[in-house]
Formats: C-alpha cells, structure tokens, sequence
C-alpha cells in the first residue's frame, strides 16, 4: 500500500469516529426521584407543565430565574428553577420540546 492510502483511511477512521461521537446522545432520562438520588449524573426529566400552579417571573427582581411546577412521568410535581428568562409563549410549550439545565427542583 502507498503512503497516501494508508493517510486516507486513517482520515477516514477518525472522521468515523467523529460523528459516531457527536451522534451519540449520553444523557438519560429518568424521573425527579432518580435524578435526585443520583446528583453526579446528567439527566433529562421528562414531564408536563403544571398550568394550575403559577409561573414566577419578574424581569425586575432577576431577569434569568423563572420558576414553575412540572410533574414527572411517575405524576411526583416539583418546583422548578430554570436559570434563563422565561421562554417566549411558555404556556403552550409541549413536554418534549424543552431542553434545560435546572438548578435545583424541591
């Protein structure tokens, strides 16, 4: 094999495994119980918008903390603090389609 051959697959092996990396998705997703028994874990709670209980919100007092209560898919609500500005047309948000970091949940 020539040198330029061996220099291709080896630039093809790391592109490979390049993407294969970016593609790969390590969060998991599990409810407030098991996201709170395990803090060093990442991990994506999935869950609906308690629409009965109140948005905190006051740009005045601090603009990048909003506030609200989600309840998980083992139907346990938590208050959550989201440490951005509220989202544009929060209340019609589907469940699925958020994607925060959150501070801390009670």
């Amino acid at each position: 094999m020539k040198k330029i051959h061996v220099v291709g697959i080896i630039i093809i092996a790391v592109a490979f495994g390049v993407i294969l990396t970016s593609l790969s998705n390590n969060s998991t997703y599990a409810s407030f119980k098991e996201a709170t028994e395990h803090p060093d874990n990442v991990y994506h709670v999935v869950g609906k918008l308690d629409k009965n209980k109140p948005f905190l919100y006051d740009p005045h007092l601090n603009a990048n903390v909003f506030t609200f209560y989600m309840i998980d898919k083992d139907g346990a609500e938590r208050k959550v603090m989201l440490q951005k500005p509220k989202p544009d047309d929060f209340e019609k948000i589907r469940p699925d389609s958020g994607n925060w970091q959150f501070s801390e949940w009670r």
